[in-house]
């Protein structure tokens, strides 16, 4: 709540100001003020004041009692004058102001959602006038769309609001659930800013918030156990990454010595893939041996017919 000043009339006419700051420096008052007429040992509340302080209206006066015993449609009138000459004076403050304030800081721009709005204007009339932070009313040349997106730029509550709707629809909705993160994924795949930016989001939240960390392992686990496509891509992966990084290399080899000294059941898997490994080695050893034996031998037996066929050739011709 704002504090007011007061102003007392003194003996020569004149208005004097004894405002709140006298008090205390640091409140904040306005230019509206509460007049005290002194009459006697007391003060009355002026409700009116003419120029140069020769007439008042106070609360106890004759002209106050007139006030009083007004019709509606009287006080209505008087309070739209009032407002009239309100929003006039507004109007010439506003022009006025307008016109000190440098056209640089005045200057349009386009904000993310491509609306033009006066953000410097804004941000000056902020520093200037601390507690002044909303900015004034659009009422024409924006539709209701856009209204919504500047207010939610500039109004922290309102923004506030709309994304815990938001939060709460996408737990209770299934569908508009769906819908987003349909959305998002084909966003994801074809803005590449957006996928860094993602990226980027993703493994920052990793590195500083140990629930999500801890999350994404688990989901990562019951992915490689229950999607075949996903292993063997990971699977392909390592094996690409293992042949071209010699960092990684060294740390899974590290690693891998580390697991198998500390880990029983993890050394007995390794030992049976290795014997797995020698066995099915020597079994193909031992078929590509058989394999060049029955070569060789359908060689020699070739060879061997020849050899008959030939002598059979020449006895037969010595015979003749």
């Amino acid at each position: 709540m704002e504090k007011l000043h007061f102003k007392k009339k003194a003996e020569e006419g004149k208005w004097i100001k004894y405002s709140s700051k006298q008090i205390c420096s640091k409140n904040n008052v306005n230019d509206q003020a509460i007049y005290l007429n002194n009459v006697g040992n007391h003060y009355e509340v002026v409700l009116s004041v003419l120029p140069g302080g020769k007439e008042e209206v106070t609360l106890n006066s004759k002209e106050s009692a007139k006030k009083q015993n007004q019709s509606g449609a009287e006080k209505d009138q008087m309070n739209l004058n009032y407002e009239l000459s309100h929003e006039g004076t507004m109007k010439r403050k506003y022009e006025q102001h307008e016109l000190t304030v440098p056209k640089k800081v005045l200057k349009r721009e386009k904000n993310s959602f491509g609306l033009i709005v006066e953000e410097k204007y804004l941000l000056e009339r902020s520093r200037k006038e601390p507690g002044v932070c909303e900015p004034p009313e659009i009422e024409e040349g924006f539709t209701k769309s856009e209204k919504e997106k500047m207010k939610y730029q500039w109004d922290p509550q309102f923004r506030f609001n709309k994304l815990e709707k938001k939060k709460m629809r996408y737990k209770q909705d299934k569908s508009y659930k769906e819908g987003l993160i349909q959305t998002g994924k084909e966003k994801y795949m074809n803005d590449a800013k957006y996928r860094q930016y993602i990226q980027q989001a993703s493994k920052d939240k990793y590195i500083s918030d140990q629930k999500y960390r801890e999350s994404k392992k688990i989901g990562s686990i019951q992915k490689y156990a229950n999607d075949e496509e996903h292993k063997r891509k990971v699977k392909q992966a390592s094996i690409q990454k293992y042949a071209d990084d010699d960092e990684f290399k060294r740390e899974v080899k590290q690693a891998s010595i580390q697991k198998y000294a500390d880990d029983d059941e993890f050394k007995r898997k390794l030992k049976d893939q290795m014997l797995t490994r020698r066995q099915n080695k020597y079994a193909d050893d031992d078929i590509s041996k058989g394999k060049s034996n029955r070569q060789h031998n359908k060689i020699c037996c070739k060879m061997i017919d020849f050899k008959r066929k030939s002598n059979s050739k020449a006895h037969t011709e010595i015979m003749l």
